[in-house]
């Protein structure tokens, strides 16, 4: 295994002046403070100190668990990017002995077979290989190569010995160096970023600025997908320092959008909340994962070596994910990195929060102005009629004849107050928990007639036509027959509200194995797209102008879903659009024909 020749014996003076040059050599080793710097001067010394055709520094990738070349000189490139997976059949790991390993003919050592090729290509005969120890395991050797036949002597394998015990504590320190540089980066970004995450409470603006910060800081690439509202992926942001590149990213993105359904990559992160990093990103892999042949040729042209993506996480769950990708500076990514880069995303996810919360602030006093604006107005209106009769009745204005009549606008308002007094006095009870519920056997008929009745004057008076179409099965349920009432009749009252003239207004009964539901289908004016989610919030209004002609506190659909959930139901609304009319669902259980018994709330 290992090879020496007492024949090429440095004299004494000779080994001692080249030690002597390493000792003085070994302050500016040991101050280089970056990786790349320390390789050159360990390879810079090693041709000063011994002579060979070629050197290497091999460093074990705890990452790609390989040996790699990590600097060389006298070899060719081709030599140098070869990678040691494996060793003997076992997966690569430090060398176990640091006894220096020379070899007169490579050829021969069985532990040299896996790189006899390498070595027959690149002419290399004899071979000189000393570990170099870093935290007390040898996770790097300096190699000497020769391409004519070498007999080691033994003052000469002392002499690579003591320069590589030097060139392992250079490394070290190197090691230390970086990390220490690494970490300063990484606060400065955190800094940045969080100045410019608390610069706005616009997400999306904050988020493309981060997109920007991290590129080419601690990302060559980096981008930004958010869920939209339909729970579809959006790309938010993507950055490069080459604008091109920036635009040849977006349509790959537009021409290759994730799949749902995806076992890794984007979907699958954002699906599960859970990072994923891929350190080196290989041709085999390529090929492996992409059976489209046009996909495969196009991610090769964005050069990518190695990436992490993390979760978007927010109390509201998984909204999105950053991208971090290295391509042309051929760094890779390592546990360490996504753990930053997890934090990044951490700090993200806090910005978004902040930014819904101001607007839902915001949204909120928006609402509640306009709900008092709507509350005064529908105040006003009945108490200037109410007053209006009552001053005229008491100082003689009305004649007798007439005062039947005002007493009915007086009587029909104060009814009308009554009823938005005791809609507010509803919500009040729900939020506060006191509604309570009397159940009892509810009949579906009965109940669907009973609110088209109350409905039917104010349906005639726009010739609005009112159907009933009930399955015969659906006969009883348990409930509370005026909390019910209330949600049919705020159903039809919307309906009519917002159908027009001559329109349509139909009221669906159907049964099922243990539920009824009830529809209202109308043909009015529909609810557009961008509401349709917020139609049973609270004094939510799609069109408060069209609201206020039409009367009404916009708190109706809120206290039906509210008293249907109490039920144990279900109320959703769909429509196709503004002027294509809407249908409200509402679902709730129990058996049709025999009620089960349920407890009073």
């Amino acid at each position: 295994m290992t090879a020496m020749a007492d024949a090429e014996v440095l004299p004494a003076a000779g080994l001692q002046q080249r030690l002597l040059a390493l000792i003085a050599t070994s302050g500016a080793l040991l101050g280089s403070r970056r990786i790349e710097d320390t390789l050159g001067a360990i390879l810079q010394l090693a041709s000063e100190l011994v002579s060979a055709d070629g050197y290497a520094v091999w460093r074990l990738d705890p990452i790609r668990r390989a040996w790699h070349v990590a600097s060389h000189a006298g070899v060719s490139a081709e030599f140098a990017d070869s990678m040691v997976s494996t060793y003997q059949g076992q997966p690569a790991a430090p060398i176990a002995s640091h006894d220096p390993i020379a070899a007169e003919d490579v050829m021969a050592p069985s532990m040299l077979e896996a790189r006899r090729d390498a070595y027959r290509r690149e002419g290399i005969r004899s071979m000189l290989a000393v570990p170099l120890v870093i935290d007390d395991e040898a996770t790097a050797s300096l190699v000497f190569y020769y391409r004519t036949p070498h007999a080691f002597g033994r003052d000469e394998i002392v002499l690579a010995g003591a320069l590589a015990n030097l060139a392992g504590a250079a490394l070290r320190t190197a090691n230390l160096h970086d990390e220490q540089r690494r970490r300063e980066q990484q606060a400065l970004f955190l800094a940045r970023a969080a100045s410019a995450l608390a610069a706005s409470l616009d997400y999306d603006s904050t988020l493309k600025t981060l997109a920007q910060l991290a590129v080419p800081e601690i990302a060559d690439w980096c981008a930004v997908d958010m869920l939209n509202r339909q729970g579809e992926i959006e790309r938010l942001a993507v950055a490069h320092i080459d604008p091109a590149r920036v635009a040849f990213a977006e349509e790959f993105h537009r021409r290759y959008p994730p799949r749902p359904d995806e076992p890794s990559g984007l979907a699958n992160v954002i699906r599960t909340g859970r990072s994923e990093m891929l350190a080196h990103l290989t041709e085999e892999m390529i090929d492996a994962g992409i059976p489209d042949r046009e996909q495969r040729e196009a991610i090769r042209k964005l050069d990518l070596t190695s990436y992490m993506m993390v979760p978007l996480r927010t109390r509201q769950g998984t909204v999105g994910a950053i991208s971090f990708v290295t391509a042309e500076s051929g760094r890779h990514y390592t546990e360490a990195d996504l753990r930053f880069a997890e934090t990044v995303a951490d700090r993200a996810a806090i910005a978004i929060e902040n930014a819904w919360a101001y607007e839902e602030a915001r949204t909120a006093n928006q609402l509640k102005d306009e709900f008092l604006a709507t509350l005064s107005h529908e105040l006003r209106t009945p108490l200037n009629a109410m007053l209006g009769y009552a001053r005229m009745l008491r100082t003689g204005v009305v004649p007798p004849e007439r005062q039947p009549a005002a007493l009915d606008v007086i009587e029909r308002n104060g009814a009308t107050l009554t009823q938005i007094v005791e809609e507010i006095l509803d919500v009040s009870r729900i939020i506060s928990g006191k509604l309570r519920l009397t159940i009892g056997p509810v009949s579906v008929p009965q109940l669907i007639a009973d609110a088209i009745a109350t409905i039917t004057p104010a349906a005639e008076a726009k010739r609005i036509r009112l159907e009933a179409d009930i399955d015969q099965a659906t006969a009883m349920l348990p409930g509370d027959h005026d909390r019910l009432q209330q949600v049919l009749w705020n159903l039809l009252t919307n309906a009519v509200k917002f159908t027009p003239v001559g329109g349509h207004v139909q009221v669906r009964a159907r049964s099922e194995p243990s539920a009824v539901e009830i529809s209202v289908v109308d043909t009015g004016r529909g609810i557009d797209e961008a509401f349709l989610p917020h139609v049973f919030e609270r004094f939510r209004q799609a069109d408060v102008r069209l609201t206020r002609e039409s009367g009404g506190l916009g708190l109706g659909l809120s206290i039906a879903r509210s008293i249907v959930e109490m039920h144990g139901g279900t109320i959703d609304a769909e429509s196709a659009g503004l002027g294509r009319g809407a249908t409200f669902r509402v679902r709730l259980p129990g058996s049709p024909s025999a009620p089960a018994a349920r407890p009073q709330h």
